[in-house]
């Protein structure tokens, strides 16, 4: 089996194997390949690319190159196979949010990279909604987080016309709740995701018709966070949206992947297909996955988010972690005072922070970081 190609499509399943079957985007037909060390229960793919897997050990792993990985504390086993999982920046700079949420219960569980030695479990109460029709007795349920992205440092869900809401973590867990200006005038039942690209949050809208049998259109907004309103996008700066289920939504170059620009990429596992709407007017064109697997989950494995951003250099691999006596790097840290950052461009800087001191390593890395 060769090197994954991404972005592609995972279904997880349970047709004899315990490892999700991977689909190639341009062919609509299966990959021969697979991601070491994912299964269909120990892995959640992020919008950021990096998937968080629970082995032996946890990690944080480069689907493209299984050796690139980020230790994490151990992820309890109590934790839901479907949950979603976020990181609040990119996982080299300092104070990084790895963060899943509960399908079913509210609950969340959350650590940062190099700082935490355990994962955090927190149930959240941010009001309740009717249950229509009631279930067991009850007519209301306490409010889920149902879609979430992160945005500049800060978590965003449940992205509405009229409202959004916002979790921080200062450092506890602590939400807070945006009213919209000019609500938009909607009639009718939508699947909402948000997205974050280019440090922009985006609101993509999947309209069902009256009968609720299909999609009929797709609308992407960008909120204007200076004046707290959703704005009609008429394109996405050339790049893809990827959205699948409830909860993902991210964004990548649509050159770079060899995506269709300013268009809205949508799995739909249970029926085995994918659609691909146009921003620009809604257009959508529908492809069918060619003998897959009965599934109801598909998830999106990307390449990881550019590290480097604007800047010229390419860096091929950043470790922030302790250097012992062997030379050897071990688990992750907040301390750069022994850090190292490795790059590639006709040069190497070794022990860069450990040269230049750690205040002035600090300044380095967050400049690269950028």
């Amino acid at each position: 089996m060769g090197r994954v190609p991404a972005p592609c499509i995972a279904l997880k399943h349970g047709a004899g194997s315990d490892k999700p079957a991977l689909f190639s985007i341009s062919e609509k037909t299966a990959i021969d390949a697979e991601i070491p060390g994912m299964t269909n229960s120990n892995a959640w793919p992020t919008p950021q690319g990096w998937i968080l897997i629970r082995d032996s050990t946890t990690f944080l792993q480069n689907p493209q190159d299984p050796d690139e990985k980020i230790h994490l504390p151990h992820l309890p086993e109590a934790v839901h196979s479907r949950c979603a999982s976020v990181l609040s920046v990119k996982p080299m700079i300092p104070g990084c949010v790895v963060l899943l949420v509960e399908p079913e219960d509210t609950i969340i569980w959350y650590c940062r990279i190099g700082q935490d030695e355990e994962w955090a479990r927190h149930e959240y109460d941010i009001g309740t909604q009717p249950l229509i029709p009631p279930v067991n007795g009850k007519d209301h349920e306490k409010v889920p987080i149902t879609s979430i992205a992160a945005c500049q440092g800060k978590f965003y869900f449940n992205g509405r016309f009229d409202s959004i809401s916002v979790l921080e973590f200062t450092p506890a867990p602590t939400f807070s709740f945006i009213a919209i200006t000019e609500p938009l005038d909607f009639w009718g039942a939508a699947s909402v995701l948000l997205v974050e690209s280019e440090s922009e949050l985006y609101m993509v809208s999947q309209l069902f018709d009256y009968y609720l049998e299909y999609i009929c259109d797709v609308t992407v907004h960008k909120m204007d966070f200076s004046k707290h309103q959703w704005c009609t996008a008429e394109d996405i700066g050339g790049h893809a949206f990827l959205i699948a289920s409830r909860y993902f939504g991210a964004s990548r170059s649509a050159d770079e992947c060899g995506l269709e620009k300013d268009c809205v990429y949508a799995i739909f596992a249970r029926d085995n297909y994918f659609e691909v709407s146009k921003v620009e007017d809604g257009e959508t064109e529908v492809y069918d996955l060619i003998e897959a697997p009965d599934s109801d989950i598909g998830m999106w494995i990307l390449p990881i988010d550019s590290i480097v951003g604007h800047t010229s250099i390419r860096v091929t691999r950043i470790f922030v972690g302790k250097k012992g006596r062997d030379g050897n790097i071990s688990g992750v840290s907040s301390s750069f005072g022994e850090s190292i950052l490795l790059l590639e461009e006709e040069k190497k800087i070794h022990d860069a922070v450990g040269q230049v001191g750690e205040k002035n390593g600090i300044e380095l890395l967050q400049d690269i970081l950028k």
